[in-house]
């Protein structure tokens, strides 16, 4: 875990400003970043994680990590607002990944990063477990495994530019910066 914590801190390079952590659960990489420089917001649909994180917050005296119930399609921050952005682990379970990654460039400044780490379409074990899952659960959530190149399309679809992929097997972490045209 702490190496996926230093290759995303070294793609974002964000230090000051806001970041919006997009499906951040209990805020587990926001927290690291939130500081007196840095207003972290993040976003969950579930309240439970949003809880935990509220509680983890206050119990560590972090400063400027604050926490709203909201989906990634229709996020309740301004045009252009934060300085990066982060999703985590979540990319692969929206139902419209152009829409959503659209949705949040839409919050983002003009060239502003986004990190995200999420899964690729890989003979992997998570792969084949969640298939056979899914299998015997049809009502089960549906997630999507992406091609590295997949993911570069939807990117520019949604206005993103400079798309940087670090595949590591099953799971890729990469940055992409908004577009100016947006």
């Amino acid at each position: 875990m702490a190496e996926l914590f230093r290759q995303m801190d070294g793609l974002m390079n964000v230090r000051k400003g806001m970041l919006l952590d997009v499906a951040c659960g209990p805020g587990t990489w926001g927290r690291r970043l939130a500081s007196p420089l840095m207003k972290v917001y993040g976003i969950d649909i579930s309240w439970s994680m949003l809880r935990l994180g509220v509680r983890l917050v206050e119990s560590q005296h972090i400063v400027n990590m604050n926490f709203a119930h909201a989906r990634v399609e229709a996020l309740p921050f301004s045009d252009r607002q934060f300085d990066a952005a982060y999703c985590g682990g979540a990319l692969h379970g929206f139902q419209d990944t152009v829409g959503s990654l659209r949705e949040i460039g839409r919050t983002l400044k003009p060239e502003a990063p986004l990190v995200v780490v999420t899964f690729l379409n890989r003979n992997q074990p998570l792969l084949r477990m969640r298939r056979r899952a899914e299998a015997r659960d049809p009502q089960m959530l549906k997630l999507r495994f992406f091609e590295v190149d997949e993911l570069e399309q939807a990117l520019t679809q949604a206005g993103f530019e400079k798309y940087e992929p670090q595949v590591y097997g099953g799971v890729i972490i990469f940055k992409a910066l908004r577009g100016n045209k947006v």
